[in-house]
């Protein structure tokens, strides 16, 4: 899916809709000026279509939306957190206070001459302690996923994305490298109709790879991965397991 595909609900702000508007005419005029390169580059492997998006990608820097939202959600990510620990600190202190259950004024106002027993908590209810703890990994899982939004953005914010990661798809599609002198002719296309006057080459790209293509794939893999359990696994029962696992 192209990135003027995605749909950003309400936050459709003018410079979202400039950002795609500009990748959007990027992606035409290389369509258009570059068609005989994009040829020979899809006889190798690629796919045309991703191949003009991240060559228009890598011609946009201008990304201060993106970064907007990134930052939105982590903030977002945070408050809950916060909001969630006190909630279920709240639910924790009601569910063991005794006079938050009615059955402790029926007690009071005469129940106790007539023989009625001590009213029992709401944490005597399995389902009340389980809701309180539930509510407590809700927080943990939300303020680690605000930490690895933080450690996204320093992470991408120190990495030249653009050119390494056309680079590093475009390996996926050939593994040889081989033409990388049609895929430097299309990147100056590129950036031209972004406005930008730079001219790549083969060797230049060669060198770029070795020298941002490791990093890049070292963000990707670190990132990809799910964030760690937030509880053990229920425990296998004994009775019907094998004592020796094959």
């Amino acid at each position: 899916m192209s990135p003027t595909e995605f749909v950003f609900e309400d936050e459709m702000d003018p410079g979202l809709q400039e950002w795609q508007k500009n990748l959007k005419r990027i992606e035409d005029a290389v369509c258009r000026v570059g068609r005989r390169d994009l040829d020979v580059l899809a006889r190798v492997g690629a796919d045309r279509k991703s191949m003009v998006t991240l060559l228009a990608l890598a011609a946009t820097e201008d990304r201060k939306w993106l970064l907007k939202l990134m930052r939105q959600r982590q903030a977002a990510l945070k408050s809950m957190s916060k909001r969630m620990n006190l909630l279920a600190n709240d639910a924790k202190e009601r569910i063991n206070d005794p006079m938050s259950v009615v059955q402790f004024w029926v007690f009071m106002n005469g129940g106790s001459a007539l023989g009625m027993a001590f009213p029992r908590t709401m944490a005597d209810d399995p389902g009340a302690e389980f809701i309180v703890a539930g509510m407590r990994t809700m927080a943990k899982i939300l303020g680690e996923q605000a930490t690895r939004f933080g450690k996204y953005l320093s992470a991408w914010g120190k990495t030249d994305i653009g050119v390494a990661l056309l680079l590093a798809r475009y390996r996926m599609f050939n593994p040889k490298m081989s033409h990388l002198e049609e895929l430097a002719r299309l990147l100056t296309d590129a950036f031209e109709a972004a406005g930008k006057k730079k001219c790549f080459s083969a060797d230049g790209l060669r060198k770029t790879y070795k020298r941002r293509g490791g990093r890049l794939l070292a963000m990707w893999i670190k990132f990809n991965i799910p964030s760690s359990p937030t509880a053990d696994a229920a425990p296998r029962p004994v009775i019907g397991s094998p004592i020796l696992d094959p």
